[in-house]
């Protein structure tokens, strides 16, 4: 009798605790759901993620739909870059793709792999062939373009680093390096991707020389011994030995370079040629054409400044600049590679060069170093290494074709006197382009202090035609703050054109130029 009672109010209680936790239980359900609605709607998509290389370092590019925010450090041993996107889509298909664009052959990266490291947060890893330090900016969003994290690696700096930044769409903070204990990382997911289509992007070359003490010139192109003559082109008296066509019962082939060398000046179409004609008033018999190079452009903006600037701008500003004061001088034209902010690719930048008949190739420049500090104007010339791959390639190009280059005209079918004339050639352009350098950079260290007191030499892609003299001229360097602040002057960009025109117009005085065969097109 006393068993109903007890249980009524047990039973009735148990029920309604049912329904409690039933209640709850919809409720964390609803949560659940709308958080994880929140998360698929807060994920960062990524629009693409490209690589690019130069000489000396590697930039890797990530666009982004909207804000986000990273962490990177670096690991040794084996050398890695490790970056951490929170908030980022794991499954975007451009950072799965991301590691097949990298060749076998690539001088620095040795591949990729992208991790989920934990709920929400992205990870990528590249694997490095050596120990790299990277600087890592943020490129604020800009027309089609969203925001984009860009990572320059540079090699040969030792040490750990990392930094955490939140990057907005419409903000562009810097980033802010710090030492980091690199922690272990976990095993990745790694995502498999199809071969990706690889958008090269030209970066200034980042110096990673010793930083020297600024130095000045001896004298400038203005106190030249112009009674002293002229120095004899880098030719030898005699072409190389070389061996004799085996099936060709004709001339040895050290009798048709020597042919060749002593026909290059002849050019029986010079007096259909407008650009051959003497020009009245004009010492230098003829008119010169200059192709200016404003460097980066378009989607590359080069170079990022200690405030922000960006090298594609002042680049393009002085050479608009340094156009103006060359078609000052009387025979004398400029071309722009670009005249607006457009990406083009250097060997475009090149062929319009050649297309102009240009008879000088200038790029213009802005430097940048890891460390603020480093200052000063250099030129660049091509390396003698560059020399040999650079006749490889345009004898692949135009291996059955008769090419003219260098103002010595290949006419011959042995693909070994090609190459031979064509390295004879290149020898004799870096060497003007070393004097030409030569002339410019004392200019130069009249209105700026000189990073270098002589002209350096490297393997730029955009100096490499056999037949121009072509120098590359680092105006300043855009990650010091001082140098910055110059470089952003319209009266120093106006004094830096006309030190460059110049050193120019020293270079003809002692070097004037000669009839130039007509130059081989589309290479």
């Amino acid at each position: 009798m006393l068993t109903a009672p007890l249980n009524g109010p047990r039973l009735a209680g148990d029920a309604s605790l049912a329904r409690i936790w039933r209640g709850l239980e919809w409720l964390i359900a609803l949560a659940l759901c709308l958080w994880l609605l929140q998360d698929a709607r807060a994920a960062v998509a990524v629009k693409a993620a490209r690589l690019g290389s130069t000489v000396d370092s590697q930039r890797i590019v990530i666009e982004f739909e909207g804000p986000v925010t990273y962490k990177y450090f670096t690991l040794a041993d084996p050398s890695r870059l490790v970056l951490d996107l929170a908030g980022v889509d794991p499954g975007s298909d451009a950072l799965k793709r991301l590691g097949s664009s990298i060749k076998a052959d690539d001088p620095y990266l040795a591949g990729m792999r992208l991790a989920v490291n934990r709920p929400g947060v992205a990870r990528l890893v590249t694997d490095l062939k050596t120990v790299m330090q990277p600087q890592v900016s943020l490129l604020k969003a800009s027309g089609d373009f969203g925001p984009r994290l860009v990572i320059d690696l540079i090699p040969g700096v030792p040490g750990l680093s990392g930094a955490t930044v939140a990057l907005d769409a419409k903000t562009a903070p810097k980033s802010n390096p710090q030492s980091a204990a690199g922690a272990a990382v976990p095993p990745p997911v790694v995502a498999k991707g199809s071969a990706v289509e690889t958008t090269i992007v030209p970066v200034s070359p980042v110096g990673v020389t010793v930083e020297a003490a600024p130095a000045k010139p001896v004298k400038t192109a203005a106190t030249l011994d112009k009674s002293k003559p002229a120095a004899k082109p880098a030719i030898a008296d005699k072409p190389p030995k070389l061996t004799k066509a085996q099936a060709d019962p004709g001339p040895s082939l050290e009798k048709q370079v020597e042919q060749a060398i002593q026909q290059s000046g002849k050019n029986p179409d010079a007096d259909k040629n407008p650009r051959s004609a003497s020009n009245p008033g004009n010492s230098y018999k003829r008119l010169i054409t200059v192709a200016i190079d404003a460097g980066h452009g378009g989607v590359d903006p080069g170079a990022l400044g200690a405030n922000g600037s960006q090298e594609k701008d002042i680049t393009l500003a002085v050479a608009k600049r340094l156009k103006a004061h060359i078609e000052m001088q009387e025979g004398m034209r400029a071309v722009l590679t670009r005249d607006g902010d457009y990406f083009i690719a250097l060997h475009e930048r090149v062929n319009k060069a050649r297309r102009n008949q240009a008879d000088l190739f200038v790029s213009i420049h802005a430097d940048a170093f890891l460390k603020s500090t480093a200052r000063g104007s250099s030129v660049f010339a091509l390396s003698e290494k560059g020399a040999s791959s650079a006749a490889a390639r345009w004898l692949a190009k135009r291996e059955n074709d008769a090419d003219m280059v260098g103002g010595i005209n290949i006419d011959v079918k042995d693909v070994y006197l090609k190459q031979t004339l064509i390295d004879l050639s290149q020898t004799a352009t870096i060497a003007d382009s070393l004097k030409l350098g030569k002339a410019v950079l004392d200019e130069l260290g009249e209105i700026n202090d000189l990073h270098k007191a002589h002209v350096e030499q490297a393997g730029f892609a955009v100096l490499k035609a056999p037949d121009i003299p072509s120098i590359l001229v680092e105006t300043a360097f855009i990650s010091n703050p001082d140098e910055e602040k110059r470089l952003l002057d319209e009266d120093y960009q106006d004094k830096m054109a006309a030190a460059i025109v110049t050193g120019i117009k020293a270079y003809f005085d002692n070097n004037p130029p000669m009839a130039r065969s007509k130059v081989a097109q589309n290479l």
